[in-house]
């Protein structure tokens, strides 16, 4: 299997400010050559944390299943915006419903989602951060912005042991006349946690990502952060089963 890699862009194109709640920190960009629409958060406006965030958790969504779409990073722009993180819009897409629980198309996938959420520590998956996309009468659910996950912070994310991801902004995924999680939903964050255990194994694709991640951003902490991926990974499926756990008892 071909190793993940994460595009490269060389400039972009500015146009408006995504209205987000609390923050002025996305934009929408458009790559000039080939008109790619793209969401951008650059280091200088989201920091350099969600920079880290956002690459560890493409890279480590991506490998155990999880549906985020495609991705690149800029760093050579010559309006002074890079480095910066490039997420590629998804089309006919709205904002999370529970109403849509019982027809998604791809219920294991979002699955993944909580698995991935729950080793990196995202504690922001409110009905914002996950996207619903219909097409032709089906649903697909999508996973955008891992900015806050505490991956972001590697001196503090190496200190966590199984700990899981605070609950107070998080959707409700209970069905509503049963009152637990769709068993497809667990299947789905079970798989993802048993791939990840399996991703230790290949130091040189988490040293790769933990040095990619810092070398964008200029911070020297990859060994911190190759540590508590390494660490969280290792123990998924205690963190996976622990973090279900805690959304099946949702108020």
């Amino acid at each position: 299997m071909n190793p993940l890699q994460l595009e490269r862009l060389h400039a972009i194109q500015r146009h408006r400010d995504i209205p987000v709640p609390h923050t002025g920190q996305a934009f929408w960009a458009r790559d000039p050559l080939t008109q790619q629409q793209w969401v951008c958060k650059t280091a200088e406006l989201a920091g350099a944390d969600t920079l880290i965030a956002e690459i560890i958790g493409w890279y480590l969504g991506r490998s155990i299943g999880a549906p985020l779409p495609n991705a690149a990073l800029l760093l050579t722009d010559p309006d002074g915006l890079s480095p910066a993180w490039l997420t590629e819009t998804i089309p006919n897409a709205q904002h999370w419903s529970d109403a849509y629980l019982g027809i998604l198309d791809n219920p294991e996938e979002l699955g993944a989602i909580l698995a991935l959420d729950a080793i990196l520590l995202n504690a922001d998956r409110h009905e914002r951060n996950l996207l619903l996309q219909e097409s032709n009468g089906s649903w697909k659910v999508w996973c955008i912005d891992l900015g806050g996950a505490y991956c972001g912070s590697p001196p503090s994310f190496s200190q966590y042991d199984l700990e899981t991801p605070d609950l107070s902004h998080h959707v409700r995924l209970t069905l509503p006349d049963k009152y637990k999680i769709d068993p497809r939903i667990i299947e789905g964050a079970q798989q993802a946690a048993q791939r990840a255990t399996w991703l230790p194994d290949d130091n040189a694709m988490f040293q790769r990502w933990a040095e990619e991640a810092c070398v964008v951003v200029g911070s020297t902490q990859a060994s911190s952060l190759l540590r508590g991926l390494r660490h969280r990974c290792r123990h998924a499926l205690e963190i996976t089963r622990r973090h279900l756990q805690a959304l099946q008892k949702q108020p």
